[in-house]
């Protein structure tokens, strides 16, 4: 059995960079055995590694707890390894945290092993190792798929996860007995394991052994290849996933933003997959986020344009013109609010400027621009000799200083905001901003974004979408004002 378990480790890389090993040990058949098989182990292929032992302290059965404790701290002292004891009070922990004492428990004992842990170095150099075996992961992928689970629960516990190593996960729980009954090594048994009062217990002391004994008594062994099949297709998924990840998800701030385009080349379930990841790296966290708000996400892909769905965290989705955008929920501004100019141009010191000479305002702001943020540098206002059509484009403006009244005022959208433009027989008509952001296809969580060159209420230069038709470009002594906005 000890070659076995060697091979296991070696397989799975568990003892890469490691030079400590902290080892939980309760006293039970497991955890004992455990001890026992990685000293053996460290002796017999000399293996440069520090093994302490960790014994948790519930809390909960009194002199039975203190006798296991006591038992841990001789068997450590006869195997000269180092024994750390913490005593948490599970009981109280549960009430604080509205948690059942079996989960209240668990999260205690990996908190104690996780510091010690700490004490001996990084989680690259100290592994942490538990005595899960092979009816713990048949319980476990049980349990998993009774309460609703995805591919990843149906594939059980890992042999490695991140800090945590299970090197008894290849052996049954007879095995680990007769490895000890061989060894003459005697051990603990919790009294709390032989009663049902945990529904794990329950699952453990009556429904597998009716599995084994009426269905299949290799049951358990073939619940285990299943998650070992689940695991080896959830590792290819996940592959296949971040490829198209990587292929339609943008960061940009605090917004993450999935092309629709792409994603829906792929398959349901594989979109899904990507929605997730998504959601999980936005929220910051894996907790309350149920495949209802996976669905209801998916379900945005055949929407209508401003469609939304608001989640956990307050994070809300919404299905704009090309994607599923992820964002913060915002408190609504009042529609009524004036938003303060960004700028304020004075017209006489545009009038002024010499043949050549730039004025430059500086901005660093976010602004809307070709379905996205991005964060203005400056604007640049530059008196040219001409009109040099070739370098117009969306960023770039001329007009003639002396037909503008007032001062330009470079602000975001505001109230009965509009402009003129050319009606079919020439005349000039007047149409509402919004109707114009409508027309242009900008999302409506980025209309306050837009960048707008305006006298009062009238606007002459929708950055980046469009500028009015009659923007006066008559030159005065042969030359322009052009502005040209530039990007960071």
């Amino acid at each position: 059995m000890v070659e076995k378990v060697y091979q296991f480790i070696k397989q799975n890389n568990m003892l890469k960079k490691c030079h400590t090993i902290v080892t939980g040990v309760s006293g039970g058949a497991d955890s004992v055995c455990l001890l026992r098989i990685l000293c053996e182990i460290r002796t017999k292929y000399n293996l440069p590694v520090q093994i302490v032992a960790v014994h948790v302290n519930h809390g909960i059965r009194g002199a039975e707890a203190a006798r296991d404790a006591s038992f841990v701290q001789k068997l450590c002292m006869h195997l000269e390894v180092p024994c750390r004891e913490v005593c948490v009070d599970v009981p109280i922990l549960a009430k604080q945290e509205h948690l059942s004492e079996e989960e209240a428990g668990r999260l205690a004992r990996y908190e104690a092993f996780e510091q010690i842990a700490a004490q001996y170095g990084n989680a690259q150099e100290v592994c942490i190792a538990v005595a899960h075996h092979r009816e713990d992961q048949a319980e476990t992928v049980l349990m998993n798929l009774f309460r609703g689970s995805s591919m990843k629960g149906a594939a059980g516990m890992q042999p490695v996860r991140e800090q945590i190593i299970r090197p008894l996960l290849t052996v049954s729980r007879k095995e680990i007995e007769q490895y000890l009954a061989q060894i003459d090594q005697n051990y603990i048994t919790d009294s709390t394991n032989l009663t049902d009062i945990y529904l794990r217990n329950r699952l453990r002391n009556q429904i597998l052994p009716e599995i084994t004994e009426l269905v299949n008594e290799h049951a358990i062994s073939h619940i285990c290849a299943f998650a070992q099949t689940a695991s080896d297709a959830e590792r290819f998924l996940d592959k296949l996933t971040q490829r198209v990840y990587a292929q339609c998800v943008e960061t940009q701030e605090d917004v993450m933003r999935i092309a629709i385009e792409r994603l829906i080349q792929e398959d349901i379930f594989l979109q899904e997959r990507v929605i997730y990841q998504v959601l999980i790296d936005y929220a910051g966290k894996k907790k309350d986020i149920y495949r209802v708000h996976i669905e209801a996400i998916a379900a945005l892909l055949s929407q209508q344009v401003g469609c939304r769905v608001d989640l956990p965290y307050g994070i809300v989705v919404i299905r704009t013109y090309t994607h599923l955008e992820f964002r913060h929920r915002l408190v609504k501004k009042d529609i009524q609010e004036q938003t303060p100019p960004l700028a304020s141009i004075d017209i006489q010191r545009l009038r002024s400027l010499q043949i050549g000479q730039i004025y430059d305002v500086v901005l660093r702001k976010n602004v809307y621009i070709e379905n996205k943020l991005k964060k203005i540098d400056k604007i640049s206002f530059q008196r040219v000799q001409m009109l040099e059509k070739d370098v117009e484009n969306r960023y770039t403006i001329y007009f003639n200083p002396y037909f503008l009244q007032s001062d330009i005022i470079i602000r975001s959208r505001q109230v009965q905001d509009h402009f003129f433009v050319k009606g079919q027989y020439g005349q000039q008509n007047t149409k509402k901003l919004k109707k114009e952001l409508i027309d242009q296809k900008v999302p409506a969580q980025y209309r306050d974004d837009v960048l707008l060159f305006a006298q009062d209420k009238q606007i002459f230069w929708i950055v980046g979408i469009r500028k009015c038709v009659d923007l006066p470009t008559i030159q005065y002594s042969g030359s322009l004002i052009r502005a040209t906005v530039t990007f960071m």
